[in-house]
């Protein structure tokens, strides 16, 4: 392919830019919305970036406050802060992901045409002006945008695997510091890793192939990435331990929580339940040998958990009467039960309350004095018998 002079890339420089000040024209008037009773989505998200621009971190604590991951609400406290209204910084982020990904692909693109091309698709994807998504004041705003950024500094190393480190080191900043900071968005980030690995393997591999010096250099490049990534994930944790006694980012990724609601889905107690992992019946079996899990019984067999019952019965298909909570609710309902019982009133003491009752629970189980499945940690339940058919009916309908 034949390179363009400087001439013709500025020339479709500026045809970039054009297509992009179109685009923010054209979505100018693009509400912006929030539904306000949505206490753990966008209201939280507000809540949130209103303490941080009163300077007092995420605010007071309660049971929803390290449950989401921070940066949407520091990402909306900042565009307050230089002024930019939010449907424009979400068009921005986006725009400036896609940039930098254009910019990523040159060394291996040298027709302006192509990197035009590129650009154009990716900025003018319509999920980027989809209004019930990009719209809504949801995380989804800032998490594509970061994704497109991580890849795009991954790419750009890979582009740049014959280079030094110093013109290797912007791309390894902006792949350390964008997915520490999509890290810190939502709590399924693990979905990038296998990309990340084979990007980053990618590079290092080629970079060994120029020479072993060049594929040193990749490493020291990677590594250097790594420790951009670390730099978000080590404030956000210094500051809940300043403000609520935890070093961590997201109490939904601690250990004791998810040990807490994998000892949960253990118990097999009760019928089994389409999109019930916990029923009732194992809840009440629970209580008899777990003094710590019997302390939220007021609350699971009362207002709580029959809210959660009433939030999750189109799923469940169940009368909210049995109070059998779905399982994209128990969550939230055992934390909330929690906080009823008085064990919330900052991330310690919650987290030592889930420990406790998971270390009962556990040894409940593993002592048979609970019939239970084999030990786990974590929100997957298990597959029962007859849903691997389920599953693979519905991978079908989707492909």
């Amino acid at each position: 392919m034949t390179a363009a002079s400087p001439k013709s890339f500025r020339l479709w420089f500026w045809a970039g830019l054009t297509l992009t000040a179109f685009k923010l024209w054209l979505t100018r008037g693009q509400a912006v919305y929030a539904i306000g009773h949505a206490m753990l989505d966008d209201r939280l998200f507000l809540q949130l970036a209103e303490s941080i621009v009163r300077g007092d971190w995420l605010g007071a604590y309660s049971q929803a406050t390290l449950a989401k991951g921070p940066f949407y609400s520091l990402w909306i406290a900042l565009l307050y802060w230089v002024g930019i209204p939010l449907g424009l910084g979400v068009q921005l982020a986006y725009a400036g992901a896609c940039a930098v990904f254009t910019r990523a692909c040159r060394p291996a693109l040298r027709s302006g045409v192509a990197l035009l091309a590129i650009y154009a698709l990716l900025l003018w994807n319509p999920m980027s002006f989809e209004a019930p998504t990009m719209g809504r004041i949801i995380r989804q705003q800032i998490y594509t945008p970061l994704g497109l950024a991580v890849i795009a500094g991954l790419v750009g190393l890979y582009c740049r695997r014959d280079q030094t480190v110093r013109r290797q080191l912007p791309w390894a900043a902006l792949t350390g510091l964008a997915f520490g900071c999509f890290w810190l968005t939502r709590e399924e980030s693990i979905w990038l890793v296998p990309s990340v690995v084979l990007l980053a393997v990618a590079a290092a591999v080629w970079a060994f192939r120029f020479s072993r010096e060049q594929g040193r250099v990749m490493l020291r490049s990677l590594g250097l990435a790594a420790a951009f990534g670390a730099l978000p994930l080590g404030l956000v944790s210094w500051q809940n331990y300043r403000h609520y006694g935890w070093f961590g980012t997201v109490e939904l990724r601690a250990p004791e929580f998810a040990d807490a609601y994998g000892a949960m889905l253990r118990v097999k107690v009760g019928p089994d339940l389409d999109y019930v992992p916990v029923t009732r019946q194992a809840r009440e079996a629970m209580y008899a040998v777990s003094p710590t899990f019997a302390k939220l019984q007021p609350y699971f067999e009362g207002e709580y958990g029959t809210g959660w019952a009433g939030a999750s019965t189109y799923v469940t298909k169940l009368p909210v009467a049995e109070r059998q909570i779905g399982g994209g609710w128990l969550m939230w309902a055992l934390r909330d039960c929690v906080a009823a019982a008085g064990y919330a009133h900052n991330a310690r003491e919650a987290l030592d309350f889930y420990r406790r009752m998971a270390d009962e629970i556990n040894t409940a189980c593993d002592t048979g004095r609970l019939p239970a499945y084999s030990p786990r940690s974590g929100f997957m339940p298990r597959l029962r018998p007859g849903q691997a058919g389920a599953v693979a009916r519905t991978v079908g309908q989707f492909a």
